[in-house]
């Protein structure tokens, strides 16, 4: 198994290697990263929503504009991230029509920064509610919310991207929304938009069904890539190669569907360049597969 430092050895497929690599902006304000962006090769900033640095009320005109125009001169694309804990599926009405309004904010937002998306959690709900099916609530829930945001997605011309979530042991007595493959099916089914969009995690898939099954099942709708690896068991944000996830498997998978969207880096134990050239190595040449027709 290859080190933290040292990518794994192979001939990268030029022609197929993607070029939009980014990384999740959480422990500085965004600005603080504009030289690092340059000098590395990083070419896509998710910025977490979290921190006192990124509340909404941060971002006043003149600094909306310094972000805006930095990225525009130097091809840097912008996605946001509202905080984990939004519930868009919430029990309670109340919850649900603050953390909407707080999505309209958030995507007006973007349209002012040109951000292309934002990355959604669908929210948690309790397993054991005095009705018969507690998951399909909170997607019944979840869709009315998703269709009280479309307008305003289609004003900012700014996307959702649905994250799917890792799985929580059933004696938790609450699971997310997104833990699986047939939540995001369902919602997909019911919603035929292109503003309501997939993002892959691919940690979270490696707990749950794989990776490689949320592509084949829900590629037309993939938006965005969050990529760190783990052992299948917890949320453990890797390196790349340091756990289970099989990268060669997913990455030429990606690249025979011909993905072209933005690969950001969650891996927190290494720095973004580091991680972003990890996951390069893997995209190796491997005609078999590389050629082979998608089915």
């Amino acid at each position: 198994m290859p080190g933290p430092l040292s990518p794994r050895k192979g001939k990268i497929l030029k022609s197929n290697r993607p070029n939009r690599f980014g990384f999740m902006v959480s422990t500085e304000p965004v600005e603080n990263y504009f030289n690092y962006t340059l000098k590395k090769g990083i070419n896509h900033l998710e910025l977490d929503l979290k921190k006192g640095h990124s509340l909404l009320s941060s971002f006043t005109n003149q600094r909306i504009e310094n972000i805006r125009d930095y990225c525009r001169s130097n091809n840097i694309t912008l996605s946001m991230h509202p905080p984990f804990n939004m519930n868009l599926c919430s029990i309670i009405p109340v919850v649900r029509r603050t953390h909407t309004k707080y999505i309209k904010n958030c995507l007006e937002l973007a349209q002012k920064l040109g951000a292309r998306h934002l990355t959604l959690h669908l929210g948690n709900f309790y397993r054991f509610a005095p009705w018969a099916n507690p998951r399909q609530s909170a997607l019944s829930r979840l869709l009315k919310v998703l269709s009280n945001l479309l307008p305003t997605c289609r004003e900012t011309g700014v996307s959702l991207a649905l994250e799917n979530m890792v799985p929580i042991p059933a004696e938790a007595g609450y699971a997310f929304l997104g833990d699986n493959i047939a939540d995001f099916q369902y919602i997909f089914s019911r919603i035929q938009d292109k503003h309501i969009q997939f993002c892959l995690d691919t940690g979270h898939a490696n707990n749950n069904e794989g990776p490689a099954a949320y592509v084949e099942s829900l590629f037309e709708h993939l938006l965005s890539i969050h990529y760190h690896d783990n052992n299948g068991d917890i949320d453990e944000h890797l390196d790349v190669g340091m756990g289970t996830v099989p990268w060669s498997e997913l990455l030429n998978l990606l690249d025979r569907k011909g993905y072209t969207g933005p690969y950001i880096s969650e891996c927190f134990k290494s720095p973004p360049h580091e991680a972003k050239e990890r996951l390069e190595s893997y995209f190796q040449e491997h005609p078999d597969v590389l050629q082979a027709p998608l089915k």
